[in-house]
Order: C-alpha cells, then sequence, then structure tokens
C-alpha cells in the first residue's frame, strides 16, 4: 500500500511471491515457494530463502511475510510491524519516499508523536491483540486479550471520530497500518480467532474511515480480503481442523457509492 500510495511499485521492479502452505514439501516452517518460481539453483521453500539469502547461516523460524532485497542481496525483515514501517524502522519510509516523485508525505515531522502513539496501541491492543485471542489456550489468556481487543475498537472509534484519519484529517502511516486489519476483521479475526465487537459495521466512525479508506485510489487493490480471510480457515490447523472457510455474508465487500478520493487526504512533502 505505501508502494502504491508513493507511485514506486513498477519503478522499484517490486515482485510479491504468494507462498503455498505445505508442510510435506517445506524443509521448514510449512511454506513452499509456487511452481512459477521453481527452476535450478532456486529454493524450493520459504527456509531455502532464509537460508540463500544469508549465505547458510540463518537458524531460526521460517516465517512469513520476508522482505529480501533483490539482485543477491539479504534479509531485510521478516517482522509485518517492520516491513509496514514501524517505529524502529522510519528509515524505510523516509528512503521510499526520497525515491518517489508523488511528494506524498506518510510521515510528516509535526504527526510523528502521534502517529507513533496510534501504531504503538494499535498493534498492542488490536492488530497483535487478535492473534491473542485467537492462539490463547486458556480462559484466562483469551478473556484478558478480548478485553484489550474491545479497549482498542472503543479507542480507535473514538479517535476516529475525532478526526478523519487515525493521526488527523489525512492519511499517514498508522492508517496505512490499520487498514488490513480492518479489512480482516470481521472475516478472519471476529470468526476464526473469536475476537470480541461484533463487526466493523457496528462502530459507526472505524465503518466510515475504512469505507473511506478503500475509497482512496490505489489503496482497496492492495489488500485481496478474501484470500487473506480464506488463508486463515485453511492453513492454520489448530484452530480451524477441518479447513471449512467461513461463509462470505458480505464481510469482503466496501460500501457502495462515494466519489474516490485523491490528492486532498493525503500529505505533502513542502515545495510539491
Amino acid at each position: 500500500m505505501v508502494l502504491e500510495l508513493l507511485a514506486l511499485l513498477k519503478p522499484l521492479n517490486v515482485e510479491i511471491v504468494n507462498l503455498v502452505d505445505d508442510a510435506e514439501r517445506a524443509s521448514k516452517g510449512g511454506w513452499v515457494l509456487p511452481a512459477s518460481h521453481a527452476g535450478p539453483g532456486m529454493p524450493r521453500d520459504l527456509y531455502g530463502v532464509y537460508k540463500a539469502a544469508s549465505n547458510g547461516e540463518y537458524e531460526g523460524r521460517a516465517t512469513a511475510p520476508l522482505m529480501v532485497e533483490g539482485g543477491g542481496g539479504g534479509l531485510v525483515s521478516n517482522e509485518s510491524n517492520d516491513i509496514l514501517v514501524s517505529n524502529e524502522s522510519n528509515d524505510i519510509l523516509r528512503l521510499l519516499q526520497t525515491l518517489a516523485t508523488t511528494g506524498v508525505d506518510l510521515r510528516p515531522e509535526e504527526l510523528s508523536g502521534e502517529i507513533d502513539g496510534v501504531n504503538e496501541w494499535g498493534y498492542r491492543l488490536l492488530q497483535n491483540g487478535v492473534y491473542k485471542c485467537g492462539f490463547a489456550t486458556t480462559q484466562l489468556a483469551y478473556d484478558e486479550a478480548a478485553a484489550e481487543v474491545l479497549e482498542g475498537l472503543r479507542r480507535l472509534d473514538d479517535a476516529l471520530g475525532a478526526s478523519r484519519f487515525c493521526a488527523g484529517d489525512k492519511v499517514t502511516e498508522a492508517d496505512v497500518k490499520m487498514y488490513p486489519w480492518a479489512c480482516r476483521f470481521d472475516g478472519a479475526y471476529s470468526v476464526a480467532f473469536k475476537a470480541p465487537g461484533g463487526k466493523i459495521g457496528r462502530w459507526e466512525n472505524i465503518r466510515r474511515w475504512k469505507d473511506e479508506m478503500g475509497r482512496i485510489e490505489g489503496v482497496r487493490g492492495t489488500v485481496d480480503v478474501r484470500d487473506a480471510v480464506g488463508s486463515y480457515y485453511r492453513q492454520l490447523f489448530m484452530n480451524n481442523p477441518s479447513g471449512i472457510v467461513f461463509y462470505d455474508d458480505g464481510w469482503g465487500e466496501e460500501e457502495e457509492g462515494g466519489e474516490m478520493l485523491g490528492d486532498e487526504v493525503l500529505h505533502f512533502v513542502e515545495g510539491n
């Protein structure tokens, strides 16, 4: 989404590889590369990518997502929070913005404190909170995680009642990190992970914000809701042994109507 907003997806020659969940074929971690990436000298699975990109030195877990530098480069990050540009990796965003010609600024200096604040509680209560619900192995752990998710939903709804977007009247890094979570909530987190709070539509301000984010030029196409949601049911055997996917009663659809949004909801670097 960051690359789309900065119009860098094609200029940077970014390739996104959709992994295949196949524990029998994978040497470690469960993920294998699709047939389109098979060939002599190519790693057969995600762990092989880790090893190849680290000159054989990597010994940790083979988790996704993973960002790798092309052209024989090394591992960049396997933490989604960092790949999305976390507080500890703002340099990635700054680098991307120096390459962009659009002048879009997703992290204005004067809003950095507010953005970091939203990122902190948003990750702790919501983005990580739903996983704590889904993988809780005791009632107490689940109850504590569920309470945090409810706190986060109330906090987000209140924040979006006070401002149009997560950190002010225009889109910032905080919105970029929150939007994919909101898209998956109804179909995956509230069902497969038993996260509380009902559907997003119950929260008036979150629903309005989610709808507006989906109408920003280029944003909606960066989130494949049905594929993302389906993977939670097909691949998390511990949570869903049958592999049956939750019935789609409209959770993959944005609200119809409304004009597309563009530059008027974006910050720009001074001078652009």
